[in-house]
């Protein structure tokens, strides 16, 4: 079975994120990014990145997905794809959840407020992730991958420039022994 809730609270704390490795690809004629992942002893990551914004970028979509592994060894989708105007979220903080969760809490950073996005150099730092606000409260022994796609509308075709790929691996990392009696 891919998936297992756990039963009670004690086990939710046994639950533990991983993050197994990070993909990014990117065109670096529209912009540049750089990243640093930090794992602590207590198990949580942060995650501080740059970009260098190139060229005036007019407008900024992102298309994201959360895929499952399967049985056999391939990604399938969990939840499908949704796309957010960034430009529209900046200004109101609404909309997809994955992205509230991404975008949310940002402390130590200087991004985009709005569109159009203008040439520079933009940055966020020590983005703390700790498996607790991503599906842990409903997903257990889980391995899954978020596809990120970031682009831009150009005469009514979207250009996407960069997709990072994080693959997660969920799983109870201490099992109970049973009680001696």
């Amino acid at each position: 079975m891919i998936l297992a809730q756990p039963t009670s609270h004690a086990e939710k704390e046994e639950t533990k994120s991983f993050i197994e490795k990070i993909e990014l690809m990117q065109n670096t004629s529209i912009m540049e990014i750089k990243y640093f992942l930090n794992e602590y002893e207590n198990g949580s990551y942060s995650l501080s990145y740059n970009f260098t914004v190139l060229v005036k970028v007019q407008n900024l979509f992102l298309q994201n997905s959360v895929n499952l592994l399967n049985a056999d060894g391939k990604y399938e989708p969990f939840v499908g794809k949704g796309v957010t105007d960034m430009c529209k979220f900046w200004s109101n903080r609404k909309g997809n959840k994955l992205v509230r969760i991404m975008f949310g809490n940002l402390k130590g950073r200087n991004l985009p407020k709005s569109c159009p996005i203008e040439p520079g150099f933009y940055f966020a730092k020590d983005i703390i992730f700790d498996g607790k606000k991503l599906l842990t409260h409903n997903i257990w022994d889980v391995k899954l991958m978020i596809a990120l796609d970031y682009g831009t509308k150009i005469n009514g075709k979207m250009l996407n420039f960069m997709r990072l790929k994080i693959y997660i691996d969920f799983r109870e990392h201490m099992k109970k022994k049973p009680r001696q009696k």
